[in-house]
């Protein structure tokens, strides 16, 4: 097998269930995507200096701009989620211990 490129972003993911926007993202033709796709909480988000990470950054802005118009309303999760997946930025996410949420 070949070598696996370096991660791009790492993040804690949101439980499975609880990911916000799927229908927007499921309206969208630029940004839909598949149910399985992770969706991050992105407050807490470590990112390399790369190539791959600002390509990553520059669709998650175009991404939240996009849906944005599309909802009239958009967390930035979902738009994160749809450029992660559109740019298959090569990722990791960590434990939920990095993400204190204060009220789960």
């Amino acid at each position: 097998g070949g070598v696996a490129p370096p991660i791009s972003a790492a993040f804690v993911p949101v439980a499975k269930g609880k990911e916000h926007a799927a229908a927007v993202l499921a309206r969208s033709d630029r940004w839909r995507v598949p149910r399985t796709a992770r969706e991050a909480n992105t407050g807490v988000v470590a990112y390399r200096n790369s190539t791959a990470t600002s390509n990553l950054v520059a669709a998650w802005l175009a991404a939240y701009a996009d849906l944005a118009d599309a909802s009239g309303f958009l967390m930035d999760q979902p738009a994160f989620r749809a450029a992660l997946h559109a740019t298959e930025a090569p990722h990791a996410t960590l434990d939920e211990t990095f993400n204190c949420r204060g009220h789960d």
